[in-house]
C-alpha cells in the first residue's frame, strides 16, 4: 500500500486537487493523509475543512496564523 501526503491550505487548491483525490480514493492500494492548515481552519472562511471532511479524513490540522496585526504576526 502507498501512502499519500496532501497538504491543503485553502479552498482554491482543494478544488483543484479534489478530482484527483477522488480518483485516488478509489484505489485499494493508496491510503490518502490529508492535512489542513492556513485559512482552512479560520472561523472567519467559515471553517472551510468542513467541506473538505464531507469528502475525505483529515489526518492532521495544522494551525499556522496568528490572526492579529501584531508584529509578530507580520514576522
Amino acid at each position: 500500500m502507498k501512502n499519500i501526503a496532501v497538504s491543503i491550505v485553502n479552498r482554491t487548491n482543494y478544488s483543484k486537487i479534489k478530482p484527483v483525490l477522488l480518483e485516488l480514493k478509489k484505489s485499494d492500494n493508496v491510503k490518502i493523509n490529508i492535512v489542513v492548515s492556513s485559512s482552512l481552519l479560520l472561523d472567519r472562511y467559515a471553517n472551510a475543512y468542513k467541506d473538505i471532511e464531507k469528502d475525505f479524513v483529515i489526518s492532521k490540522k495544522i494551525n499556522c496564523l496568528l490572526s492579529s496585526d501584531s508584529l509578530d504576526s507580520m514576522v
